[in-house]
């Protein structure tokens, strides 16, 4: 699953074209609007295993992603701190990335997920095979992350800690 705003940045466009490459038994579920958004639709049309699934509230989202096997952040340019990889550990769900900015620690820390790069051949392919290879495990240490870094309670707990420090 794919879940974000629909421009360069973000690398849908990449992702697309990696995914048409792939079998018919891999299914990608796409939600977003942007930027993008016309050579997004051109892109799925040449793949009937991408469903576009446009905007949709996040209460509708996160029931899709829990039943999603990854989301896939494809990301081309640097990325802060995503909040969607946040989301997804608090419902147990793998993340599929590259290692640009945040996003790839996020992953690697969390051992929540695979890691690939768009410039090394068939690096895809396999990150999305392990993932659904250890679904389970990445699944189990997703959550676990989300309880012991991100929750309401150990953030304040780490805010306390810094406040105290000054």
């Amino acid at each position: 699953m794919y879940a974000g705003r629909l421009d360069k940045g973000k690398g849908i466009l990449k992702l697309l074209n990696e995914w048409i490459n792939l079998p018919g038994t891999y299914v990608l579920e796409v939600y977003g609007e942007g930027e993008c958004a016309a050579e997004v639709r051109k892109l799925a049309a040449k793949c009937p295993n991408i469903h576009l699934n446009g905007f949709c509230p996040q209460k509708e989202l996160f029931n899709s992603l829990k039943s999603a096997v990854a989301l896939i952040t494809p990301y081309i340019w640097y990325e802060g701190y995503p909040m969607n990889i946040a989301e997804c550990f608090s419902l147990g769900v793998p993340v599929v990335s590259t290692s640009i900015g945040n996003a790839g620690d996020l992953v690697s820390k969390s051992n929540a997920g695979t890691l690939f790069d768009f410039e090394v051949k068939g690096s895809f392919r396999k990150a999305l095979d392990a993932v659904y290879e250890q679904r389970t495990k990445f699944s189990f240490n997703a959550y676990n992350y989300y309880l012991c870094n991100q929750t309401p309670a150990s953030n304040y707990e780490r805010l306390n800690k810094i406040y105290d420090t000054l």
